[in-house]
């Protein structure tokens, strides 16, 4: 999962795709930084896949007008916020197991810096005890139920105190599909553990997921020493993979897993109307794996009410979070708060 250091000494016609798809993902982070090579082709070729990823108005109305991301002259500008939601049973596919209504499973704020040249993952746990405006105060996944992304981004906004520009909503059927496309991602354990619902096992090692493997290894909480915290570092940790192999040779040099790729990703996506995507991908071309980090929201413990349990974010946490995401300070938050270890998983 570290980067290739034989990138640097390819010719320059060589390491531009790769730069290209530096990003692969923001969406579970991560949105998709399209392949091409020269400048010209390169951006008519992100338009190819860019017209395959929905558009939806997900915007809350106060969100739409903030400052814009994109500048004057054209180019994309940072800092900037952008909330990545991961849906579970969208469109009702798991209405044979009684599950009806789209739930958020996994919610991601993504910061990336003034200069684009930086990306800070923070994941905010489901269970998290928040006020959700118009609906009191409940878990954080609730809001995606009660009001789709327009309500989700209005409860990080309002916990937060700050602006989300844009969201990416992804379902588990695009984990199917993004891995798949790729060949697998292999992923280290720790020590073998048992999923509590598939009851599938995984080995201590090194462990090949295809694409239904790897819903099962992202969702799993269960048997868990750190139950959902473990599941979240799991999330974080099988992105980067995923991203690392998706920018890997052999994913690179093959025009035909290349295309897979991008056409798995592009058509899973759904963002709002006025995400820059296009424009985004080429500002983030030259962005390595070695300058995203990812953490967690601070957390101060879990509390029962009323017979559920809830996980309580830490007050000084939040506030130290939210003065880091409104100056671009995010360096000296996690001298403060360090980022989660994602190397391995539980």
């Amino acid at each position: 999962m570290s980067e290739q250091s034989g990138a640097d000494e390819q010719p320059a016609t060589r390491r531009r795709p790769r730069r290209w798809l530096r990003w692969t993902l923001i969406a579970g982070l991560v949105v998709v930084v399209l392949a091409g090579g020269g400048l010209g082709v390169a951006y008519a070729l992100v338009g190819r896949y860019d017209s395959q990823i929905a558009r939806q108005d997900l915007l809350p109305q106060t969100a739409k007008s903030a400052s814009p991301t994109i500048a004057p002259t054209g180019k994309v500008e940072g800092p900037m916020n952008i909330l990545v939601v991961g849906v579970d049973n969208s469109g009702n596919s798991r209405s044979y197991q009684g599950v009806y209504g789209t739930r958020s499973d996994t919610v991601m704020l993504v910061h990336l810096n003034k200069t684009l040249t930086t990306a800070d993952a923070i994941s905010l746990p489901r269970d998290s005890y928040v006020h959700i405006p118009g609906h009191g105060s409940t878990k954080i996944n609730a809001a995606f139920s009660y009001g789709g992304a327009p309500l989700l981004i209005q409860t990080v906004q309002e916990m937060l105190e700050i602006t989300v520009d844009h969201v990416v909503v992804v379902s588990f059927d695009a984990l199917h599909k993004i891995t798949d496309a790729v060949g697998g991602v292999d992923v280290v354990v720790d020590k073998t553990v048992q999923d509590g619902r598939t009851h599938y096992v995984f080995k201590k090692g090194v462990n090949h997921l295809d694409g239904k493997l790897a819903e099962i290894y992202v969702r799993q909480r269960y048997n868990l020493p750190g139950s959902d915290y473990d599941r979240i570092k799991r999330q974080q940790q099988f992105l980067r993979a995923l991203a690392a192999k998706a920018t890997s040779t052999g994913v690179l040099a093959n025009p035909f897993r290349l295309d897979d790729l991008l056409t798995a990703v592009t058509s899973s996506l759904t963002v709002d109307k006025s995400f820059p995507v296009r424009d985004l991908a080429f500002a983030l071309r030259g962005m390595s794996l070695a300058n995203v980090t990812f953490s967690t929201l601070p957390m101060s413990g879990s509390e029962q009410m009323g017979g559920v349990d809830y996980e309580i974010p830490s007050q000084s946490g939040i506030r130290d979070l939210s003065h880091a995401l409104r100056a671009d300070a995010m360096p000296t938050y996690l001298k403060k708060h360090p980022p989660n270890n994602v190397q391995h998983g539980a």
